[in-house]
């Protein structure tokens, strides 16, 4: 077990390198965190916002199975 403090978006740089292992509903989340300048924007738009449910799903692939997550 490791921590690192890192923008949203160089952890997610860093996932697709092979540099840093996430799950795929990290990701997701840190995707949807780099959409916002500040934390001040982030608080505003998500206050009194419902908490989403990030449900993946394996699909079947002709190379093999992939984790899909639902926008």
């Amino acid at each position: 077990t490791d921590s690192i403090w890192l923008h949203p978006a160089e952890a997610v740089e860093r996932f697709r390198d092979g540099q840093l292992k996430l799950l795929p509903p990290t990701v997701h989340t840190l995707q949807r965190l780099d959409g916002f300048p500040t934390w001040d924007a982030l608080r505003a738009a998500l206050e009194d916002a419902p908490v989403p449910g990030i449900t993946p799903r394996m699909e079947r692939r002709p190379d093999g199975v992939a984790i899909v997550v639902p926008e």
